[in-house]
């Protein structure tokens, strides 16, 4: 295992920082690796440790664990560094074939701004004639204009043909300042996403220009590259708000692997963990789903009738007050319980829900197990507001006494058949 290039880097942070970790840490991590160094990863026996929290101690080791559970690194481990070789190499295409255009023009345009300062003001006055015609006459110039620029290879700016590069360029801006706009509020308490990148990606350096007066690129800058590119490859689901809290605990975490075979990486690994990630989830983001049986209206309908099962009381003093589960669990579903904790307890808790074969029926009982903690204060409260408050900022007091709560509430009523047995849980 000390010669294996994936596996040498955690069992090096045991001789590091065996002192430190309890014994009980360490075994843990000793039978993470020893399933990990299997010529075929028994999935059900990872799932069921990790289930139980992939310790923190050992670096790496959890932003490992979540690339095989969430499937980007496949069961087979001969397989591990072509995957990545290939993945990381698809990812390059992509920013050449998506990002690249649009970073391009907006280079152009943004010179063009400035240099349009010094310009001639008349100048300017006759290109706003052509682009704004008054008339019949004037409409049948700017025309005969357009169709010459075209003529020549020229995609004139008021093209809105589905193959002019200005059009779609116009689109892609749209969709870049969308995201950014939610990126750089992502995760506000902390400032890692506002701060330079350390490892910038190298195809970006070497393509991707930057002046020296351009500030310098921040980790909110690589999350809106992430979602610009799924956004782009995934038109059905595109970009929704929401999308930049699911995808920044897994790029924290990645960026935070100190694995040499992983530093520099995290951009790529990132964008195809999260896309393995939205396979599971992107129904809930889609709008014309949303009353579907797939859709998040669905998923709230679950989550409320599960409640109607096991707490009866509880869910009569919220329907008789008028607290629907919208108001409260939409956010929850949708994101994963992201925003409801800090991101080292989103880690502990992700261990849980990326273990679970069927981690969405699972994430309802965490979402119970949330509300039962505050079951008592519920009960009692009468006011539509105080409810609410509760719901939404009183949920989160203790995670490790919510997932034991969660892991006897699906003991207890998961159904047979969708019980699933592997998984050890904690007594």
């Amino acid at each position: 295992m000390e010669d294996d290039p994936f596996l040498s880097h955690f069992v090096r942070q045991i001789t590091l920082n065996e002192i430190k970790m309890s014994q009980k840490t360490i075994d843990k991590i000793k039978s993470i690796l020893k399933v990990l160094y299997q010529t075929r990863i028994n999935r059900n026996s990872l799932e069921s440790i990790s289930f139980q929290g992939i310790p923190d101690e050992c670096n790496g080791l959890r932003a490992f664990c979540w690339k095989v559970l969430l499937g980007y690194l496949p069961e087979y481990t001969s397989k591990w560094k072509a995957t990545l070789d290939m993945n990381r190499k698809n990812y390059e295409n992509y920013l050449h074939d998506y990002f690249l255009p649009r970073f391009k023009m907006a280079k152009q345009q943004k010179a063009k701004k400035e240099a349009s300062k010094n310009s001639d003001s008349t100048l300017q006055k006759e290109e706003i004639k052509e682009s704004e015609p008054s008339g019949t006459n004037q409409a049948g110039t700017t025309k005969k204009k357009q169709l010459i620029l075209e003529s020549e290879g020229v995609d004139h700016p008021l093209s809105r043909e589905k193959n002019s590069t200005w059009n779609n360029y116009f689109k892609d801006q749209e969709l870049w300042e969308d995201i950014e706009k939610d990126t750089k509020r992502t995760r506000s308490e902390m400032d890692f996403f506002q701060k330079p990148t350390q490892y910038p990606l190298k195809y970006i350096n070497d393509v991707c220009i930057r002046e020296e007066n351009d500030p310098p690129e921040t980790h909110s800058t690589v999350l809106s590259r992430i979602l610009f590119i799924y956004g782009k490859l995934n038109p059905g689901v595109g970009y929704v708000q929401g999308m930049n809290e699911v995808v920044a605990p897994i790029y924290y975490c990645f960026c935070n692997d100190q694995n040499p075979l992983f530093i520099g990486h995290a951009e790529a690994d990132t964008f195809f963990c999260f896309t393995h990630l939205m396979g599971d989830i992107q129904d809930g983001f889609v709008k014309k789903l949303d009353n579907t049986e797939v859709g998040i209206q669905a998923r709230i309908k679950n989550l409320n009738e599960l409640l109607k099962k096991i707490d009866k009381q509880l869910w009569t003093h919220l329907e008789k007050h008028n607290v629907n589960p919208q108001f409260y669990s939409l956010r929850w579903l949708m994101l994963l319980l992201t925003q409801e904790f800090e991101m080292i307890e989103v880690f502990r808790l992700w261990d849980s829900l990326l273990s679970h074969p069927k981690r969405l029926d699972y994430l309802n009982y965490v979402c119970l197990a949330m509300m039962e903690g505050v079951r008592d204060k519920l009960i009692e409260e009468d006011e539509f507001a105080t409810l609410m408050e509760t719901l939404q900022k009183e949920t989160n007091v203790d995670l490790e006494r919510i997932l034991a709560t969660s892991f006897r509430l699906y003991k207890q009523y998961s159904k047979p058949e969708d019980m699933v047995y592997h998984i050890v849980f904690p007594s």
